[in-house]
């Protein structure tokens, strides 16, 4: 048992525990501790609030922060829902249940939470065309025939025609140099081909004139002039019945040797062989095309001329080229015909003008020639020497207009085509 001591002041007691014997005792006589002073710093009892009420309305902090997980407001009334929609710029709509204040506007698509649109981009920077001249000299197909998508949608300059193409030139003197230059290399096959129609031409003019010749001279001269109804017309008749079917092979035999012309010319500016009997195939496939399209021409300027004559005078100049367009072309041919001209109408019509000027020339040159035979060529059996002479002449203008003007009207075919879209020589090539 753990004894307790006794102060001399009589009002402590003590633990004095066996375990601790020396702790210090208090000897007799030894005055007892005085009590601590009072902490002048110490804690203050608080002090009343003289204003305070028991109203809990009132004594609620108007500016506190409420408990976020209390489901009752400071003021004992129920929890109120805001008044009006998500924040500003709260790119979320006002919570289910809520109706959104007056003049709301829910953000949409592509519309900032700030309400503020997003830029508004306009379209990319055009690009302009590459240079005119970007292929090296020679020709190969190009990459892949068509437009990829480019910027701006525009080829690579190796999709134009460059400075040293074979057709396309740049000017008037390009041109004219071009036609010249590929009338140098193909004057040869392309006389040959003119010979497959002068020649029957030749033999059936000197046949149809010896043979009809004196009779329908001798009809006009024994029928006077005030009986014109008793003309024996018969020669006439039995003549027509012999050369209407000759010209009408003569002209399908034309247009197959028009079209085979510029085959060989194609072949001859793109550097293959040249291969006549290909050339004469290929006429020949594509004559059922110009037949068609050139009736259809036909019929255009026909009207034209009707109805006033200049533009009868402006479809037959456009349509020059029909024969190039049906060759080396698919699709409406005359619709094409007026694309490539207007493509750009000045240098199209400086051309094509040039060759019916060289055309024009070359036919009065020849008149001159053979204007002396007429009086020797008006019948009877010694005029087929003369007749034959006359003819000869004729045919060999016809050739030379024809190995003249047939690569001018190819050269300016190529112009028209470059200046509408991307071209060249090589586009021309088989494949392509």
């Amino acid at each position: 048992m753990t004894p307790l001591i006794r102060h001399e002041s009589g009002t402590t007691l003590t633990e004095n525990t066996p375990e601790r014997p020396d702790d210090e005792k208090p000897s007799p006589g030894t005055p007892p501790p005085s009590p601590p002073a009072a902490d002048p710093f110490g804690a203050l009892p608080p002090a009343s609030d003289p204003y305070a009420t028991s109203d809990p309305l009132i004594n609620s902090d108007p500016f506190g922060s409420p408990d976020p997980l209390s489901t009752s407001s400071p003021s004992g009334l129920p929890p109120q829902a805001p008044p009006y929609g998500p924040p500003y710029g709260s790119p979320y709509g006002p919570p289910p249940g809520q109706t959104p204040a007056p003049g709301y506007i829910p953000p949409g698509y592509g519309q900032s939470p700030f309400g503020t649109p997003p830029p508004a981009y306009g379209p990319p920077p055009a690009y302009g065309p590459p240079p005119a001249y970007g292929p090296p000299p020679g020709y190969g197909p190009p990459p892949g025939y068509g437009l990829p998508p480019y910027p701006g949608g525009h080829l690579p300059a190796e999709y134009y025609a460059g400075p040293s193409d074979p057709l396309v030139s740049a000017d008037f003197g390009g041109w004219w140099s071009r036609s010249f230059r590929l009338v140098g290399q193909a004057w040869r096959p392309v006389a040959l081909l003119q010979l497959i129609t002068v020649v029957p031409l030749l033999v059936g003019t000197v046949v149809v004139n010896v043979a009809f010749g004196d009779r329908f001279t001798t009809s006009l001269d024994t029928t006077p002039a005030e009986n014109f109804q008793d003309i024996d017309w018969s020669p006439v008749v039995d003549a027509l019945a012999v050369i209407l079917p000759l010209a009408l092979v003569y002209v399908l035999l034309s247009v197959v040797v028009t079209l085979a012309t510029h085959r060989v010319l194609v072949q001859t500016a793109t550097g293959r062989p040249v291969a006549i009997g290909a050339a004469l195939l290929d006429g020949l496939r594509r004559l059922p095309a110009l037949v068609g399209w050139g009736l259809l021409g036909g019929l255009l300027t026909l009207l034209g001329a009707i109805a006033c004559i200049l533009p009868g005078i402006y479809i037959g100049i456009v349509l020059t080229i029909l024969p190039v367009v049906v060759l080396l072309e698919r699709g409406n041919a005359v619709s094409r015909a007026f694309q490539l001209f207007h493509a750009s109408f000045g240098a199209a019509l400086g051309r094509i003008l040039t060759m019916f000027g060289i055309t024009i020339g070359l036919t009065i040159l020849e008149s001159v020639f053979t204007g002396a035979l007429d009086n020797a060529t008006t019948s009877g059996a010694g005029a087929t020497p003369a007749l034959i002479i006359a003819q000869l002449i004729s045919a060999a203008f016809t050739v030379a207009t024809a190995v003249i003007t047939a690569p001018m009207l190819l050269a300016a075919y190529a112009d028209m085509r470059a200046r509408h879209e991307p071209f060249s020589t090589a586009y021309l090539l088989p494949g392509q």
